[in-house]
């Protein structure tokens, strides 16, 4: 079994993702290990369990389901109830279903856990299921502060098990192909990405909503446009710097609007402005536009899972199957195989950095707000 790191990918012709090795040794969705001569040994897929059954459990499982053509192996949720209509749904055994979080950890069945539950229960649940001894990929945002991003990745370097906050973005077809277009000078050197990512939530669970929850625009999809700007960034790149931010909040403080300009520090003494609106009250393009020195990008509505762009005025069509998320489960897997305890398309650096940038901006925000209330602005 090789440890290195897998360089691409490539669709055979069962659809199945396979990822090719530097020592030329692939693993790939089918459950096979195969060998540059074609070789073909059996080797175990990781049992996936699912902490939460919402909206974005049930894409999830979707995905794995109908493109990964993998059943999870347990699902946990409030009631048991809950849990088994869950797991009717996706193939998951009736003994897999479970209320109680503990229960679920000790299943040896379970290998990987996706946790899906509200923003402020993922730090926990995180370091429960590291100390189990089970990978995690943890939905976005990983933590609201970045201490607690930085706990939850010294836990998992403890327990020697890998953990991925899943900015399932990063592996969409179309943003693969504009980062790679990006950093290699299609549009020559990067100046700005503008970012506007606004939906009508006013259908959405409870929890968009509620500050208690880590519920608003900032918290909820604040990090899209940051890591769509990371990724584009030259090497060397700093932390940001704030330039403005500003909020339209809801009775109980929760944040319907956000809209932010930050500036990322280069190694060339330049600086790419980072622009996003963010709502979750009203729908709005959606879209992200890149410039550079010798161009534009635009990054086709919804820019965070797109199946398009168009750059320097020619539109390329790069569909993505499903609803995405099943991407990153790829990533996780060859990870995982590869020994490796983080991804380095999502890196625990790069994680407590946008668990950072957002509360920088929370904090600059609300101190700003104060400050117009007061009248010292």
């Amino acid at each position: 079994e090789t440890k290195a790191r897998p360089v691409f990918l490539l669709h055979n012709c069962f659809s199945a993702k396979v990822y090719f090795y530097e020592c030329q040794t692939r693993v790939c969705a089918s459950n096979f290990l195969c060998t540059r001569d074609m070789t073909i040994t059996t080797v175990a897929r990781p049992g996936w369990a699912i902490v939460g059954t919402g909206a974005i459990a049930t894409q999830f499982a979707e995905d794995l389901v109908s493109q990964r053509n993998t059943n999870p192996v347990a699902v946990v949720s409030r009631t048991k109830e809950r849990a088994v209509a869950f797991g009717s749904k996706y193939g998951i055994p009736l003994d897999g279903c479970y209320d109680d979080m503990d229960a679920l950890l000790k299943d040896p069945r379970v290998n990987v856990v996706y946790i899906a539950t509200p923003h402020t229960r993922h730090v926990e649940e995180s370091i429960r299921c590291i100390e189990a001894q089970k990978h995690v990929l943890c939905e976005k945002p990983l933590a609201l502060r970045s201490a607690d991003a930085q706990r939850v990745y010294d836990a998992a370097k403890k327990h020697n098990v890998f953990c991925m906050e899943a900015l399932w973005s990063r592996f969409i077809p179309a943003l693969v192909e504009v980062k790679k277009l990006v950093q290699g000078g299609e549009l020559g050197r990067l100046l700005s990405v503008d970012v506007d990512f606004g939906f009508d939530g006013s259908d959405a669970p409870a929890r968009l909503m509620d500050p208690a929850l880590g519920g608003g625009a900032l918290f909820d999809i604040g990090i899209y446009p940051i890591a769509l700007a990371t990724s584009l960034l030259p090497p060397g790149a700093g932390a940001p710097e704030l330039v403005q931010a500003r909020a339209r909040r809801a009775d109980n403080s929760c944040d319907r609007t956000f809209d932010a300009e930050l500036a990322y520090p280069t190694a060339k003494d330049n600086a790419v402005a980072l622009t996003m609106r963010l709502s979750v009250v009203e729908d709005t393009s959606q879209v992200a536009v890149v410039r550079g020195t010798k161009g534009v990008l635009v990054v086709d509505a919804p820019q965070h899972s797109p199946d398009s762009f168009t750059v320097n005025g020619v539109r390329k069509e790069v569909p993505k199957a499903g609803h995405g998320l099943h991407y990153q489960v790829g990533e996780v897997e060859a990870c995982i195989a590869a020994g490796q305890l983080q991804s380095a398309s999502v890196t625990w650096q790069e994680s407590v950095q946008w668990a950072a940038t957002l509360e920088r901006l929370q904090a600059a925000e609300l101190s700003a707000a104060r400050a117009r209330k007061t009248g010292r602005v």
